[in-house]
Order: C-alpha cells, then structure tokens, then sequence
C-alpha cells in the first residue's frame, strides 16, 4: 500500500491551508478565535467557524480516489453538494472557488487561478453526531426507529442500478481492499480474512445476482458511518455521502445498511446494531438477503481498518481518539462476523403486559450471527398487514380471529424464510394458543433448527400497571383486554416459565445461559 508522503500532494496541502486560514481571516473578528475549530480526515480539511463549516478536499491519489490537482477537487466538491442535497439539504449552502488575484491574494470567486474550491455548509453542534452520542448514551429506541426509516427512504429513492452485477461489485470491492492492504503493517494479517471474505462472497454470488435483478443495488449513500450521521430537533441527518466514486457508491442497499450496524458493533452497542436492522427489515420486509450481513458488516470493517492504518501505517494497534477500536480491532472484528453461528429459533410468549417485546430486543443480539436474530413481532407484522405505522391503533375488526390467522401465517412464513438461510429468529406474541405454540415447535423440526420456548408469567397487577404507563406503543392491548385475554389462554406445556417481574436484562441473560446450557 502506497505511503502517506507518496499520495499526498505538499505544495497543495500548503494552498489548502493557506486557503483556509484566508477563510477563518474573514470571519474574525465577528468570530472569537476560540470558535476557530479545524478538524482532519485522510481526505478532507473541515474549518468550523461561526455558524458555518467550510469542508476542503485534500490533494490525494489513492487507488480509489483521486484529488490531485484543484480542478479535481472543484468537480468532487460540485458533485458532493449535489448529491449531498438529497439527504440533507438544509446543510447544504453552496460551492466557493478561492482564487488568487494578481496581486497575490487570496479572494472567494473571481477570475484569477483556482486555488482551493470549498463547500459551504451550515454548522452544527459536533454532540448531535450519532457516533458522539452512542459514546454518550444517548441513543434511544425511537431514534433508532427514526433512522431506519430515513435510511429505508433514501434506499427507496436511490437511483437504480443499469446492470444486474451484484456480485461482480462485492468482488471488485474485495480486490480494492487487497490491494489497498498490499504492503502495509496489515497485509499479512488481512490475508486470511480476505481468503474468507472471498469463500462467503463466492457462497453468496448467485444471492447477490439475484438481489440486483430485483432492484436492489442502487447509487447509495455509500459512507454511512455513524459520524455522517447528525441529530437535529430529533430527527436524524445523513450526510457526506461518498462522492468520489459512482462505481463504490453504486452497492447492494444491505451493504449500505452495514455500515452503521458495524459500527454500532465496534463501540460494543451490539443491541443498537439488532436493533436497527430489525426496524428496517420491518419496513422494507427485505428478509430475503438477511445472511449477506455479515459478509457485508466484515467487509465494512475492514474498509475502516484500511482508513486507520493510512492514518497510522506503522501503528495499526493505536486507536483513533475517540474510536476505542484500532486497525487492529476492526480486523479482528470482521473475523467475529464472519464466524458461523447455529440458527435457532426462539420464542418469547405470554400474555399483554408481560414485557415479551422488551425481553426479545434484550435477547436478540446474542443469538445467530452478526448483528442477531431477527425478531418478528405479531403486532407489527398485523400493523404493516393494515399497511398503517405501528404506532398507530387498529380498529377491533382487524383482531378478527381470520385475521389473526392471517398474521400468524404470514409469521412463519417470514420465520421459514430467514431460518433457511441459516439466521436465528425470535418470535415475540401472546401465542396463548396449545396449537399455534406447537406450529412454532413443527417450524423448527421441519427446519432442523433448535427451538427454545419461554412464556414470560406475571401477575394481573403487574402486567396492568404496565399496559396503563404505555406510549405510542405498537401494541393496541388495553387493561380492559387482560382479564379476557387470561381467560381464553391455554395451559403452557413443553415451554419454559420464566418469572417475568425481574427486569428484561436480567431475564435475556439467563435465557442466553439456559440456551449455552441445552447445548451443552
């Protein structure tokens, strides 16, 4: 892998610096020299000053981009902006040439020499990225919810791809990566992980064709890292989409997706990673690609490990500040993904207000290969069946009981789909019915997958206080339900009972324990 000093361009560097200390001379004294703040990526410059952020695109050449000379850098910046718009465009301003006079100095438009272009954009508080507020807790269900819905959203409106080469982009991405790796303090450790990324990628090819025919590889965002991610009023903001490279950028929509659920997974937020899938595979109900995952997650962390080591290419064990992971680590985790788990399926029964949603998110991540298993909830299945959100209630005609029959058909038809591929399921309902349980136990044999079973049991009191403290929740059950629901449940038989008035946490933990146990 070629070195720092040998794609970097110095004398441009020094214009890009001369450029933006002319910009931050513009803002002072209107701006406090301490509200100066520049930050530092492998490829780009940002000066924070003011109310605005000013991003630089630096002189480099690597395999896979090339800034090389200032007309370069115009065209990346014009094109960023472009794209950029579509996901967020009131970040967005504009693109500013800095050019030189003939005397000499420096001006913003004009018809002398292009120095440095420059985009334009509003600046915002550096705590709203979400990789900040992971770090910081701040990450909540809701907003997970939220970003699943703006990353489904920008995949639904992403151009479409004009081949069906699915697997003949993975590929190509693998041998960038070989070759970005050659030469550098990690290329022997990459080597075997590569061989592997190449044994799943040939497992996968026909999948990955197949995917693309059908519309799913688009021109996506394609750098969907947590830190191009920002928070605002709520709402969450993609932003610095990899302009640089249509070909890159132009990926199967999981790959896109994978992304962030890796990077949830090296700041050790594994249950965010599930978490989020599970809210996308809920809208979009694309269940089919579900074991590309974790050969798109390593894939992913492997292109972070290649951005450490450029940083640091005789330390690849230091982390970047801030980070907690080295180049080192993302590699390591890549092998992680990529290690073969036993599917299973598990259920999470009992009666309304039991806590079955909360036990199953808890539960989850620990089951299957990265990032878990996908949970299929019967209210949010009956939800998108009545294609209304979740939050909101349905009318009592739709808990008819042949629509009821309908939800649970379209369960383990769902269930069917994701264990074929080798992915654990967890199923989460009332499943008060002797027979529907025992449909769930004849899946898995039918499979050849194990089957685990636990109803969840709490007294009247306590399950009512619980259904009372609800908030736009995905379940329409009322208190008025429980007493009728617990009259019309059956006996529980084959199914583990499990105390459901501990706390969710504690419960998942024993039910992981009580699973490596059986295994045993």
């Amino acid at each position: 892998m070629p070195r720092d000093n040998a794609d970097m361009c110095p004398p441009a560097d020094n214009a890009l610096d001369e450029a933006l200390n002319f910009l931050a001379g513009e803002h002072e004294p209107a701006a406090a020299a301490s509200d100066r703040v520049v930050l530092e990526t492998s490829i780009s410059k940002i000066l924070l000053i003011g109310p605005y952020a000013y991003k630089f695109k630096r002189c480099v050449r690597l395999p896979y981009v090339n800034y090389a000379t200032a007309q370069d850098r115009l065209q990346a910046c014009e094109k960023e902006l472009e794209l950029n718009r579509a996901y967020a465009p009131e970040l967005y301003d504009r693109v500013l040439r800095i050019t030189r006079k003939p005397d000499g100095m420096l001006q913003i438009g004009g018809e002398g020499e292009l120095v440095e272009p420059v985009i334009k954009m509003v600046r915002f508080d550096q705590d709203c990225l979400l990789d900040r507020m992971t770090e910081a807790g701040k990450v909540t269900p809701a907003l997970l919810s939220s970003l699943a819905a703006v990353i489904a959203d920008s995949h639904a409106r992403a151009p479409l791809s004009r081949d069906a080469e699915g697997s003949k982009r993975v590929r190509a991405v693998l041998d960038l990566n070989a070759v970005s790796f050659a030469g550098s303090a990690l290329s022997a450790s990459y080597a075997g992980i590569d061989a592997s990324l190449r044994a799943a990628w040939r497992d996968h090819a026909d999948l990955l064709d197949a995917r693309a025919s059908h519309g799913k590889v688009r021109r996506c965002h394609g750098d969907l890292h947590l830190a191009n991610v920002c928070v605002m009023d709520g709402r969450p903001l993609l932003f610095d989409c990899l302009e640089f490279s249509d070909e890159l950028a132009t990926t199967d929509v999981f790959y896109d997706l994978a992304f962030p659920l890796m990077d949830f997974l090296s700041r050790g937020r594994a249950q965010y990673a599930n978490s989020l899938l599970n809210r996308y595979l809920d809208l979009c109900g694309d269940d089919e690609g579900l074991s590309l995952m974790p050969l798109f997650m390593a894939m992913r962390s492997c292109v972070r490990a290649l951005v450490l080591v450029r940083e640091k290419p005789a330390a690849p064990a230091v982390a970047r500040p801030g980070s907690g992971i080295s180049a080192c680590g993302y590699l390591a985790l890549a092998r992680h993904c990529l290690e073969p788990r036993q599917a299973r399926l598990l259920c999470i029964g009992g009666l309304s207000g039991s806590g079955k949603s909360t036990v199953a998110a808890a539960v989850a991540h620990r089951l299957g290969t990265v990032p878990g298993a996908r949970i299929l909830n019967t209210d949010r299945i009956r939800k998108r069946l009545f294609a209304i959100e979740p939050q909101r209630r349905l009318p009592d005609s739709a808990y008819l009981p042949e629509i009821s029959d309908e939800v649970y058909a379209l369960l383990l038809r769902q269930a069917r789909t994701v264990l074929k591929q080798g992915c654990s399921v967890v199923l989460d309902g009332v499943y008060e019915s002797g027979p529907r349980r025992q449909a769930l136990q004849d899946l898995a044999q039918e499979i050849g997958v194990p089957f685990s079973g636990y109803w969840l049991d709490a007294p009247l009191d306590v399950r009512e206080e619980r259904v009372a403290a609800r908030t736009h929740d995905v379940s329409d059950a009322t208190v008025a339900l429980l007493t009728v629901q617990a009259s019309r449940s059956q006996p529980v038989r084959g199914w583990t009972v499990v105390d459901a008035t501990q706390d969710a946490e504690s419960i998942a933990r024993w039910i992981e324990g009580d699973i490596q146990a059986a295994g045993r």
